[in-house]
């Protein structure tokens, strides 16, 4: 007896702590961003045109190359020059579209959350991006590094795991009303993201875009503890950019001395002291 009520205290302990320990759902490689990336980095767009993953980037300029001068690129470098569209904007933008590439029903327009895309832009820049999949072949890309793909995946679950999403409401005293995602962004240069989606029934999702700025003796993604770290502040964002939103007037004084000193060092990372 007393055998069978250890065993069952065991299996009540393990299930409360599977219980308690959320982990986050498992990392995907998504087509919309590998998409935007690769249209970015065809504009010539810096942080997105690194060779830190070469295997990677070697394999979009052989299949990409021929496609510098698409209309899709041609617009692409002139808003980009005209509205300092870079970084976290092509990231947002990927994540407001569909699988078909049109915008998501039910969110709030991607252009009201951030201004460095107009709706004048947002709609053309679709509407291109749709003929410039086509005109690429990118789905035949897509589908070609299916293998490198899932090996990456497989490569990054081990860091996803560590992430424990009870961790976030005890340290900030706050539920998360979100939904937490991982997206492995494998031409992003080395730049991490974490942009979000607001729906309009007040549901909402976050994003952690992680990019390979590591790899091993055969050039393929080696991802180390640097990357939890950064996967646990591309999701701090959530608890902590509301506060800035909310109080603003609190936040101004300080918020703008710090942008003073990096706005000309960082102007298109970093354009207003509320991002900061």
């Amino acid at each position: 007896m007393n055998r069978i009520l250890i065993t069952i205290l065991v299996v009540l302990n393990f299930q409360a702590y599977a219980q308690e320990k959320v982990i986050l759902e498992k990392p995907t490689v998504d087509k919309r961003t590998e998409l935007l990336s690769i249209v970015f980095r065809l504009a010539g767009k810096q942080e997105y045109s690194s060779k830190q993953f070469k295997l990677y980037s070697d394999k979009i300029e052989q299949h990409f190359e021929k496609y510098k001068n698409h209309e899709l690129i041609q617009f692409t470098k002139s808003i980009m020059n005209e509205r300092g569209l870079g970084y976290d904007a092509v990231m947002s933008m990927a994540i407001h579209l569909d699988d078909n590439l049109k915008l998501l029903p039910a969110v709030k327009e991607i252009w009201q959350r951030e201004p460095r895309w107009s709706k004048e832009n947002v709609e053309k820049f679709v509407l291109l991006l749709q003929k410039f999949e086509k005109d690429a072949m990118f789905d035949d890309y897509f589908k070609n590094n299916a293998d490198l793909y899932t090996e990456t995946v497989k490569r990054f679950i081990p860091i996803s795991e560590l992430v424990d999403l009870t961790w976030y409401p005890k340290f900030f005293g706050k539920e998360p009303p979100e939904k937490f995602l991982v997206i492995i962004g494998l031409g992003n240069g080395g730049h991490n993201y974490g942009p979000s989606l607001d729906y309009t029934n007040g549901n909402r999702k976050v994003y952690a875009i992680m990019s390979v700025w590591s790899t091993d003796n055969e050039g393929m993604p080696a991802f180390n503890t640097l990357y939890f770290q950064t996967l646990l502040h591309e999701f701090t964002h959530s608890f902590v950019n509301y506060l800035t939103e909310k109080n603003k007037d609190l936040f101004r004084e300080s918020g703008e001395k710090l942008f003073s000193v990096v706005k000309t060092k960082m102007p298109n990372q970093y354009l207003s002291w509320e991002i900061i």
